[in-house]
């Protein structure tokens, strides 16, 4: 797993490569914990996402919650076909903004 972080006014990208798993959930979430308190708007290119096991939709989930409670955005983007799929059969399609 891989980050790659790029900020601008008050808008931060993250880009994510590689699988989200138990393996790397918590090197996920603290990038989280680290990120939010600097920008407004998060978007997360999964463009390069692999694979997301249930640890991983945990961390999205710690996401949502962190970004709602400190009033920020975030977007997904990029989104490929078998990870749009996890998302849409777990039902956290409805909880995102994905483009």
């Amino acid at each position: 797993m891989e980050f790659v972080i790029t900020e601008g006014e008050g808008k931060s990208r993250m880009r994510i490569s590689g699988r989200l798993d138990t393996l790397n959930s918590e090197k996920f979430e603290k990038r989280i914990q680290e990120l939010l308190p600097l920008t407004k708007d998060l978007e997360i290119d999964c463009a390069n996402l692999e694979y997301i096991s249930s640890s991983g939709l945990r961390c999205f989930l710690f996401l949502l919650k962190s970004a709602q409670e400190s009033k920020h955005t975030v977007t997904l983007v990029n989104m490929t076909a078998p990870i749009k799929e996890v998302f849409d059969i777990t039902g956290f399609s409805s909880m995102f903004n994905i483009i």
